[in-house]
């Protein structure tokens, strides 16, 4: 979530700002999965799970 230079607040507020797309990102894609969350923009990027 690009955090490191974020505190909570702003962590937060991208938490809450993307909250709707994650739950469509999280219905669409098969299971397991993991994704990154941009600061701004609007693509999650998929994370690998090896």
């Amino acid at each position: 979530m690009g955090g490191k230079n974020r505190n909570r607040c702003e962590l937060i507020q991208q938490l809450v700002r993307n909250w709707p797309r994650m739950k469509e990102f999280a219905r669409k894609t098969p299971v397991p999965f993991a994704f990154q969350v941009p600061p701004s923009g609007t693509k999650f990027r998929p994370l690998p799970l090896n």
